[in-house]
């Protein structure tokens, strides 16, 4: 028998929320982590505000087009952020209810272990990139060029262009809502490593059932001192089928 955990990189994600506090400990936030929710969730849809404001300002028909695509896709992401402060309890309870399990044939835990490796080095690297790729479209393009100039031409609520005190606090609200748009993507490899997971438990499932099957002959000359035993694994079977099902097939969020 072999215990299943959540992966360490999964758990970093998910203490990496706790200490931004995006979010809370114990079962009921406070009101001061309320208030700082609010301040998260507020602040990232100025950024979404900001990003469509300079869609409609801007002259240059590339420049607008741009932005409507940056729109869309920080629009997704402050849905993802709207879920992930506000449904913190369903989240972690799902994460709980479908990683953590147990494993019984010694074949079954390695292929399922080393599949979850090779998924969780594949998550790294993306986690890694995107930090990257944030990192350098929101510090170095400032620098670079005689020109001041921003990766997002954003409609800021002052003239970023005819002011240099301004166009640095500019910035640095693109910088730190480039973090918030990181700190929300890592929230779509959670999402990926449920459903990973419920993808091998399934495969599990299925070799668990394939060996059954291949033990019935040797179990039926020896029908009545292994009889329960066949049926207790039987039951176990169908058990896990019905629990799996019961998170793939109806929608809790």
């Amino acid at each position: 028998m072999h215990s299943i955990k959540i992966n360490k990189l999964i758990t970093l994600i998910m203490s990496l929320y706790y200490r931004i506090s995006v979010w809370h400990r114990g079962n009921i936030p406070t009101a001061k982590e309320i208030r700082i929710k609010l301040f998260y969730w507020v602040f990232y849809l100025l950024f979404l505000l900001s990003l469509m404001v300079g869609a409609i300002t801007n002259e240059k028909v590339e420049k607008k087009i741009f932005l409507v695509e940056v729109s869309i896709e920080v629009a997704t992401l402050f849905v993802k952020l709207s879920f992930l402060i506000w449904k913190q309890s369903k989240i972690c309870d799902l994460a709980y209810r479908v990683c953590v399990f147990s494993i019984q044939d010694d074949d079954d835990y390695a292929t399922f272990n080393n599949k979850l490796k090779k998924f969780a080095k594949w998550s790294g690297i993306f986690a890694i990139a995107t930090s990257l790729g944030a990192f350098l479209s929101a510090v170095l393009i400032p620098f670079m060029g005689t020109e001041k100039t921003l990766f997002l031409e954003i409609g800021f609520f002052l003239d970023w262009k005819n002011s240099d005190i301004v166009f640095w606090i500019a910035a640095f609200f693109l910088f730190v809502q480039s973090l918030a748009s990181v700190m929300i993507s890592s929230f779509s490899v959670i999402i990926w490593y449920l459903l990973f997971v419920c993808s091998l438990r399934y495969e599990v499932l299925g070799s668990e059932l394939k060996n059954l099957g291949q033990n019935s002959g040797i179990r039926a000359k020896k029908l009545e001192k292994n009889h329960v035993n066949f049926l207790d694994d039987l039951k176990t079977s169908i058990d896990t089928h019905l629990y799996l099902m019961g998170y793939v097939s109806v929608k809790h969020y």
